[in-house]
């Protein structure tokens, strides 16, 4: 049922609520300047900060309403408002060579029901294959992620074709 079951609305009105402060607000436009000077400043292509506070802001408030005093947990860290914040940042090498880096802020629980908040590093190099064909692309990703203590890597051949 397009994922409206009951049991996904409360997500759904959460998603919806910080779209429509992020919408609202001028926070983008902000944050766009900040990244076109710091693209210029370090001399690299790309630049993104992408911070869902006002999705994670609404969540704990949601949260804290539908529960009682009692169960609310008391260890609550304001670094989980930066919960499932990135910054990217990446650099052209050559004609067709990029590179780029993303730092991924993740939170989660352990077994004393204490939040930690990790890092996921994601490394990705692009290389477009021109003499092949011009919507080639070859991908290797490096991911580890600091908290589980695991990396992944990844090829990835991409090809895209229009149909005319």
């Amino acid at each position: 049922m397009l994922g409206y079951s009951p049991e996904a609305i409360p997500g759904k009105l959460v998603s919806l609520g910080s779209k429509l402060v992020s919408d609202v607000t001028p926070i983008r436009r902000w944050t766009r300047t900040f990244e076109r000077y710091a693209e210029r400043l370090l001399g690299v292509d790309r630049i993104d900060i992408d911070s869902p506070l006002a999705r994670n802001i609404i969540e704990r408030q949601l949260y804290v309403s539908r529960r009682s005093p009692e169960e609310i947990p008391q260890n609550y860290s304001y670094l989980q408002t930066l919960d499932h914040s990135r910054v990217t940042v990446g650099k052209y090498l050559a004609r067709g060579f990029y590179i780029s880096y993303t730092g991924s802020l993740l939170s989660s629980t352990d077994a004393y029901d204490d939040t930690r908040i990790g890092v996921i590093h994601t490394w990705d190099v692009l290389y477009r294959l021109h003499q092949i064909a011009p919507d080639l692309t070859v991908n290797y990703r490096y991911e580890y992620d600091i908290q589980l203590k695991e990396a992944d890597s990844r090829v990835m051949i991409h090809l895209s074709y229009i149909f005319k």
